[in-house]
């Protein structure tokens, strides 16, 4: 069974989530409640962002995990913005280099 591109993206966002935050989505490994969780997500409710968490990352999988299929972005563009994320963390990492220096 192939899932449909969007729904790829939409599980993308949250990996990015959890890959943020260390943790997996709404707790499914410690609730007995899943059925009740999955209703809360079909009706919008997505995690909060992880305050420490660059706000372009935020913003991108946030745009991946958008309620309606075709409001996510494709595969193309969200590589283009983690391309423009490492480029611009790099960027500031020998800024703070140099004003170490």
């Amino acid at each position: 069974m192939t899932l449909p591109k969007k729904s790829v993206i939409y599980n993308l966002g949250v990996l990015f989530w959890e890959l943020t935050s260390c943790s997996s989505t709404f707790n499914f490994e410690t609730t007995d409640d899943t059925s009740s969780i999955q209703i809360e997500i079909l009706n919008g409710k997505r995690e909060k962002p992880i305050s420490t968490t660059n706000d372009v990352f935020v913003k991108l999988y946030q745009k991946c995990w958008e309620h309606v299929p075709d409001d996510r972005p494709d595969i193309d563009l969200i590589i283009s913005e983690l391309y423009n994320i490492d480029h611009f963390n790099s960027k500031e990492l020998e800024e703070v280099k140099l004003i170490k220096n």
